[in-house]
């Protein structure tokens, strides 16, 4: 290893080498030692490691071009621990085109690892998504900074979505100030309920939907009632509140299911 001279003392110290030459070398030195590749092939793969990568926690993202010859197949579980033991990760991952579909989804592929499920903490707000599934944007800072000054409206909407999950209960009263004051509008309520008992008998039941399990309609008379109560304690007047459907979007994990409820809410004026 070349030396190098420190100017204040005069004293000889090694050039540390940055981690993209440390994998280089290591790479290097297995291509070589396994005796398949000629000197040119083994040239172009090396060419073909990433000079750099986006880091998420233990998670790596390395360049759409990086690791595409076949021949890297032959030591693929060698080379990954080769990266993971000089990087200080355990997964890798691969970028690619943005599907091009209407939502840009994510395109990239999992190479190493079990999951893609990364977190991020971006002004104080700690984000976890699968990196494999959903894009995240972290130069939308400013744009977030922003939204965050702004005063929420009043008065101004007909119909309000509430989609944050695992529940979006904190910002419901927030939703009630913004529908119009002489006219109402709808609310859909995003949540996700943790249904465990049986399913309940669908009879006797006139004044809501039906429910496939107790704890939907345990959850959507709570939501209705609590919405009710902030309008009357918000607005000049009573509010008629009517629960029109309960939408199952998904299940999440056994006994967890995401929902939507759509409730009406209209100033009794009558």
């Amino acid at each position: 290893m070349p030396p190098t001279v420190s100017k204040n003392r005069g004293i000889l110290k090694p050039i540390k080498k940055s981690p993209s030459d440390q994998l280089r070398q290591l790479v290097s030195d297995l291509l070589l030692k396994s005796g398949r590749f000629s000197d040119d092939v083994i040239e172009n793969l090396i060419q073909e490691l990433p000079h750099k990568w986006e880091r998420h926690g233990d998670l790596i993202v390395i360049p759409q071009r990086s690791l595409r010859d076949a021949n890297w197949k032959i030591f693929e579980k060698e080379i990954f621990q080769i990266i993971c033991e000089t990087l200080k990760i355990s997964r890798i991952a691969r970028k690619n085109p943005v599907k091009p579909d209407s939502y840009r989804s994510s395109n990239i592929e999992l190479l190493w690892g079990n999951n893609g499920i990364v977190h991020h903490v971006d002004n104080k707000i700690r984000y976890q998504w699968d990196i494999t599934k959903c894009m995240f944007s972290i130069g939308n800072i400013t744009e977030k900074l922003r939204i965050a000054r702004t005063t929420a409206p009043s008065n101004v909407a007909d119909r309000v979505n509430l989609g944050l999950i695992p529940s979006s209960e904190l910002s419901w009263e927030t939703a009630c100030l913004a529908l119009k004051n002489d006219f109402g509008g709808v609310l859909h309520i995003h949540a996700n309920i943790d249904s465990k008992t049986p399913k309940t008998e669908q009879k006797n039941r006139t004044n809501i939907p039906q429910f496939k399990y107790a704890e939907w309609e345990l959850w959507t008379k709570y939501a209705a009632s609590t919405i009710e109560q902030i309008l009357l304690r918000l607005k000049s007047c009573k509010w008629k509140v009517a629960v029109l459907h309960l939408e199952h979007v998904k299940s999440y994990a056994p006994h967890v299911d995401h929902v939507v409820l759509d409730v009406e809410c209209r100033p009794n004026v009558g």
